[in-house]
């Protein structure tokens, strides 16, 4: 059985998350709820900004940007 970690990171509200061009989004596990807020990220708005946006804690952005980046959608960039 595999054994799944959260890892959730903590992510400076001043960072940038960046979708990268090379994956097709498509083809992972994204909820609506992660899809969405993927869908909002245009490689100019911060963290803070996206949570905000998306009306959601900082403890919700950081799992669902942790997630992101651990299935290599995005980057941050600091």
């Amino acid at each position: 059985m595999e054994k799944v970690i959260d890892q959730t990171q903590s992510f400076d509200p001043l960072a940038v998350p960046s979708p990268r061009s090379d994956v097709d989004v498509a083809d992972m596990p994204l909820d609506a709820i992660v899809g969405y807020v993927f869908s909002r990220m245009d490689g100019v708005i911060t963290v803070g900004e996206l949570v905000s946006a998306c009306g959601l804690s900082d403890e919700a952005g950081d799992k669902i940007l942790s997630k992101l980046v651990d299935l290599g959608a995005i980057d941050i960039l600091e």
